[in-house]
């Protein structure tokens, strides 16, 4: 198994990273901008690690905007993507075809945590 991941997902050097902020104001999220992001989200989905699928945090937009706004827009202002939401539940999907011990015989799913993709 060890073998199949690290052939789909071979490790790399990491880069440093350069941030440029231009001077100014950052703007802040909104309820509207909130509300349609969550809206976009697609029900019925397997949830990333954390476990809450869209339709809770659809919910969560609509009834307490002002929880997930201070979250989002402390995000915003800090210039910060958590490391959580970073991280990923792995599914192997077998393609049935080719060398079961070949990576290139299995297709990878990645579930993010939604929490993330609405800030995205």
């Amino acid at each position: 198994m060890n073998r199949i991941i690290d052939g789909l997902f071979p490790v790399h050097e990491e880069r440093e990273v350069d941030v440029q902020r231009e001077s100014g104001e950052i703007p802040l999220f909104t309820q509207g901008e909130l509300r349609t992001a969550a809206r976009s989200l697609r029900n019925h989905r397997a949830p990333g690690p954390d476990g809450i699928p869209a339709e809770v945090l659809k919910t969560v937009a609509d009834e307490r905007p002002d929880f997930l706004l201070a979250v989002y827009n402390n995000c915003l202002t800090a210039g910060v993507f958590s490391t959580r939401w970073k991280l990923a539940r792995l599914v192997l999907i077998d393609k049935c075809k080719g060398d079961r011990t070949s990576p290139s015989s299995f297709r990878p799913l990645c579930m993010l945590d939604t929490a993330g993709k609405l800030l995205e």
